[in-house]
């Protein structure tokens, strides 16, 4: 008879030993000690533990893009966490506010305990963490909650204190609450911004919320609309990134192409997040480079750093249900990879970005994005 789920540790393994070189640099025995744990674990009945290991093991690498995704196999607390900002923002049904603690532990010390399961950089973590803190099993692992109850710590906008106890009965398929790619809404699948909007505000302002079709299908129409609007324009630019999970950067170039060829105006402003990420990174970094000083980025650090693996692909495992999430292209936007280790298909485009500056308008009384359509209208430094 065949272990539970030996045939994806198999193949978890595999990827780790051969498929994805992001893991050559992994100390050699922290990965056979985290792969035998795994592989242990593989061995009982318990779909949780197992894939908490297996997400142990891929955070190992340090990659924001090879990771073990359990959404798919694993079921939540109905409660929809994102971090916005610097906080986390909880729902559940009528109730919402920020997320101050879960059980007797601080925001800062769960995201310390945190932190060995998930994948990347401390931006990347805080994105797809927030499925982790309503699926019970995480809870358990990392002390935040025991017994038949969870309690979370919330404060409203006047700093009012409340606790918001659910039971650890009452689960839910976790993709209705976090739907991967998560790209940071209050309410999953939601995005209430304007994707193109040619003039009210006095401005152009485009909306790109992915680079994939499987995200938004009305891409391509979407960016030969916009590259003909660039071409028209005078005024302001105006490019929302916030969100965009990625996909192929390749599908953006004609607004790129257009911003450096065919543009008339002098500022461009774009808006990213924690969850602007992979193929929108890239994108950044192309404005920036190729529109030097007439570009300006606004938000918050993005997903990952301008040096980071990518292509790869994803294997669904066949007996956990789960995602497993893995790279081999290596990509280098910071000094435009003068060591030739990025795909042949790739190289032609990459370039020496290094660092972008990135505006965070924390102290505007609009954010970052009322500091943006001040800049480009000519308002503040």
């Amino acid at each position: 008879m065949a272990l539970a789920f030996q045939t994806d540790a198999e193949i978890i393994a595999d990827t780790v030993g051969k498929r994805d070189p992001s893991f050559q640099s992994v100390d050699a025995r922290a990965l056979s000690r985290h792969l035998s744990e795994m592989r242990k674990l593989a061995a009982g009945t318990s779909r949780d533990r197992f894939l908490l290991a297996a997400m142990k093991l891929m955070a190992l690498a340090g990659n924001a893009h090879s990771r073990l995704i359990p959404n798919a196999a694993i079921s939540v607390l109905p409660l929809r966490i994102v971090a916005l900002g610097e906080g986390w923002q909880i729902t559940q049904g009528q109730v919402t506010g920020a997320l101050a603690g879960i059980g007797d532990l601080t925001m800062p010390e769960i995201e310390k305990r945190l932190a060995p399961y998930l994948a990347g950089p401390a931006s990347r973590r805080r994105v797809i963490g927030g499925a982790m803190l309503a699926w019970p099993p995480t809870l358990t692992a990392i002390g935040a909650f025991q017994g038949d109850v969870c309690v979370y710590e919330l404060k409203d906008r006047h700093e009012t204190k409340q606790q918001l106890t659910v039971s650890s009965t009452q689960l839910a398929p976790a993709p209705k609450f976090y739907p991967p790619p998560e790209q940071g809404f209050r309410v999953p699948e939601t995005d209430p911004h304007t994707p193109i909007d040619a003039g009210t505000a006095g401005f152009l302002q485009i909306r790109l919320r992915s680079f994939s079709d499987a995200d938004d299908p009305d891409l391509d129409r979407k960016v030969e609309r916009a590259a003909d609007l660039v071409f028209a324009q005078r005024a302001g630019v105006f490019i929302d990134c916030r969100g965009n999970p990625g996909g192929s950067f390749l599908r953006a170039l004609p607004l790129l192409e257009a911003l450096k060829s065919d543009w008339l105006g002098s500022r461009c402003a774009v808006l990213v997040d924690k969850f602007t990420f992979s193929a929108a990174i890239v994108f950044v970094a192309l404005l920036s480079y190729h529109l030097k000083d007439r570009v300006r980025v606004f938000g918050e650090p993005m997903g990952d750093d301008l040096e980071f693996w990518a292509e790869g692909g994803t294997i669904n495992l066949p007996q956990s249900g789960a995602q497993l999430r893995y790279s081999d292209g290596y990509h280098d936007w910071y000094g435009g990879d003068p060591h030739w280790r990025a795909p042949q298909e790739l190289a032609r485009y990459m370039v020496p970005a290094g660092e972008i500056e990135i505006t965070s308008g924390a102290f505007h009384a609009n954010g970052p994005r009322g500091a943006a359509v001040d800049w480009l209208r000519g308002r503040g430094s």
